[in-house]
């Protein structure tokens, strides 16, 4: 198992990696970032049905990650990403723009301001 990812942190010297020996769970922090990502960036592979066992050997260690840490959330930019993850995990995917959103809650924001 390689480098499955990150804590986010204001200072990259703190953050806490999800590497093989790392026993600390996922939920001892607040924010983390899977990568590296099922895709490999600029790659010929994909979601797609002539890369499906491919793309599943890429995602396996996330894929068990998220299984053993049940999150409330996964968050990814990625919609193919996003539809993988759901696939094979059951776990509940959103864009990270959503997540900020809906913490920000920007309705509530924005009617405090008179801008509705």
């Amino acid at each position: 198992m390689g480098n499955l990812g990150h804590s986010i942190e204001t200072q990259k010297d703190d953050r806490i990696y999800i590497v093989k020996g790392n026993n600390s769970p996922l939920g001892s922090v607040k924010c983390f970032t899977f990568e590296p990502h099922i895709s490999i960036k600029n790659s010929k592979y994909g979601f797609k049905k002539e890369n499906y066992e491919y793309s599943q050997k890429i995602g396996a260690e996330l894929f068990e990650a998220i299984e053993n840490e049940h999150p409330d959330v996964v968050a990814t930019d990625c919609e193919t990403c996003k539809w993988q993850i759901e696939m094979s995990t059951g776990a509940k995917v959103e864009n990270p723009i959503t997540l900020i959103a809906e913490a920000l809650d920007v309705e509530a924001t924005m009617l405090a301001n008179g801008l509705l």
